[in-house]
């Protein structure tokens, strides 16, 4: 696609999904290199890692290759909603600053403060606003939680995210109705922080949306148990799928009894409670459908 509309004159903005939120990807890095390499300055390409699930250092070899990598502080980190940012190098922004003027139309979504200094000054373009600040103040708490989650090595963010993965694998065994989906049990899963979960029917045809749904509002309603939060339902491909996740702050938590001297699975154990709580009522959650 991205030679045939090259072919026809026309630019590309080549969007990379880093994770999606059922902890898929595509396309490669390798790929949007080599694509990027192919037609300099008419091939652009976006990182979209506004899940914040890969390595940080990811992002700073993203930048370095001349992508622009979007980000929010609102999933993985936990952080308030609406905290988003789009990351450029210094190159682009020099080359930003260099072009025509930018479009007057951002003055209705952006504030002076959200840009680069280098870009504020752009001819023709003139900011509404200084600053917006709540943005501001939502960037504040995210980036506390991104900073405790940066201050863990890779290596073991990799063995805290594998040790969650392996103990959702071993309770959603345990739970009817439940089941990790070989399409969703491929290499990356292992790497990745949310693990979607396919949802059967007693037949063990693939249950309907809006049982899924029903599904997931129960787990955060009292009645049966303390109230769960797992991610809303969605589908993948014939499939619907509710989604348990770790969250940045989980991980830096369990990095920080461990640095205390406690090993991995005394440390994960406040995390494997919340396991243990989340499928002990899913488990009754679906006895009780499938009694009504």
């Amino acid at each position: 696609m991205v030679e045939q509309e090259l072919r026809r004159g026309r630019d590309v903005l080549l969007h990379v999904l880093d994770a999606s939120k059922t902890g898929l990807m595509g396309v490669t890095r390798e790929t949007a290199r080599s694509l990027a390499a192919s037609a300099p300055g008419r091939v652009r390409v976006v990182i979209d890692a506004c899940q914040l699930r890969n390595p940080l250092a990811q992002f700073r070899r993203d930048l370095a290759d001349g992508f622009m990598v979007t980000v929010t502080g609102s999933k993985f980190a936990a952080g308030p909603p609406f905290a988003g940012a789009l990351l450029l190098s210094a190159a682009i922004a020099d080359e930003i600053a260099a072009r025509a003027a930018i479009l007057n139309g951002l003055s209705d979504y952006t504030t002076a403060f959200d840009w680069p200094e280098a870009l504020r000054g752009c001819p023709g373009f003139t900011f509404k606003f200084e600053a917006n600040i709540g943005l501001g103040l939502r960037w504040a708490a995210a980036l506390d939680a991104i900073a405790a989650y940066a201050a863990v090595g890779e290596a073991q963010q990799a063995l805290i995210i594998d040790h969650f993965n392996r103990q959702v694998r071993e309770r959603a065994a345990g739970v009817s109705g439940v089941a990790l989906h070989p399409d969703d049990a491929a290499e990356h899963l292992g790497s990745r922080s949310i693990i979607p979960l396919t949802v059967k029917m007693d037949e063990g045809t693939f249950a309907p949306l809006n049982e899924v749904q029903r599904m997931q509002v129960a787990l955060r309603e009292p009645a049966d148990g303390p109230v769960c939060h797992v991610g809303q339902a969605v589908r993948v491909g014939p499939r619907n799928v509710l989604r348990v996740a770790i969250s940045a702050q989980d991980v830096a938590a369990v990095a920080v009894q461990m640095a205390a001297g406690q090993s991995l699975e005394k440390a994960f154990r406040p995390v494997a409670s919340d396991l243990d709580a989340v499928f002990a009522k899913w488990s009754k959650i679906t006895h009780r459908f499938r009694v009504e």
